[in-house]
């Protein structure tokens, strides 16, 4: 069981490299993650009308595990 924390809200081009790092998953700074975003979502783009990722909102929960 986890525990909503936090939750920001960014821009994709304004997305902090703190937000990058907490992520995890070997994003190693904020260029690595925005790379590695870019990529997973720009297949999608077209189908869900977005003609700009930068100016799309990215929410960040953060959590805490109370619960194994």
């Amino acid at each position: 069981m986890v525990k909503t924390v936090g939750v920001e809200f960014h821009q994709f081009d304004e997305v902090p490299e703190e937000i990058a790092l907490a992520e995890g998953e070997g994003y190693l700074s904020l260029a690595h993650w925005r790379n590695a975003h870019t990529r997973f979502f720009t297949p999608f783009l077209k189908q869900w009308k977005i003609t700009d990722l930068n100016k799309e909102q990215v929410v960040t929960e953060f959590y805490e595990v109370v619960y194994k």
